[in-house]
């Protein structure tokens, strides 16, 4: 009976075999789609870096040509102002020329003797005023007077103020106050920026007729 029996021997070697293939298999093929995903990760990180450069590329060349336009328009609205400010002080300056002609601008009569000088102020053909003691007095002192007097007679410092000095050099004293109007003169340019004064020797004329 025993003599019968024949031993199962079971060979798990092929089975093995087959098992290790396939987990090789699924190795390398897990490997492979892992790199192809990190390949393609990569390429798309590298798309997006390139797309963010140009567009900040882009961003930088439009606050360029922003800030280009408003340095255009600021020098355009300069270039207006200015050109509307000198058409204004064109015509105010036309007006002084036009007032002068017609003997309605400021006119001074410097004159006197040895000791006792004084500007007689003349706007067109009436008397304004007058200022004493020419020779004795400070020229800041002759300014603060003559600006007084401007301005009661509506010459302000956004006038265009065209004068003429008149005064005869071989008058006794003469240069004394002569150099103290000059000094009130510059002083008062200094105080209005559209003030103009021409100067008229008298005795040039004298010479010429004798």
């Amino acid at each position: 009976m025993n003599r019968n029996r024949r031993e199962i021997i079971l060979d798990f070697t092929s089975l093995l075999d087959v098992i290790m293939i396939l987990l090789f298999f699924f190795v390398i093929f897990a490997g492979f789609e892992s790199a192809q995903a990190v390949e393609k990760a990569q390429e798309e990180t590298q798309k997006a870096q390139e797309e963010l450069q140009r567009a900040r590329e882009e961003s930088d060349k439009a606050a360029e040509e922003l800030e280009k336009a408003e340095k255009l328009r600021a020098e355009a609205e300069t270039a207006y102002e200015e050109l509307k400010e000198g058409s204004e002080r064109s015509a105010l300056n036309l007006r002084g020329i036009v007032e002068f002609g017609g003997s309605s601008n400021l006119k001074l009569f410097l004159s006197g003797n040895k000791e006792d000088w004084q500007i007689i102020v003349n706007i067109g053909d009436e008397q304004a005023g007058s200022i004493d003691d020419v020779r004795s007095r400070s020229p800041e002192d002759l300014c603060s007077e003559l600006s007084d007097i401007m301005e009661e007679n509506q010459l302000t410092s956004d006038s265009v103020i065209l004068c003429e000095l008149l005064y005869n050099s071989l008058d006794i004293g003469s240069n004394k106050a002569k150099k103290n109007t000059d000094e009130m003169l510059r002083l008062v340019r200094l105080r209005y920026e559209h003030f103009f004064c021409s100067r008229t020797d008298l005795s040039d004329f004298e010479e010429v007729s004798r």
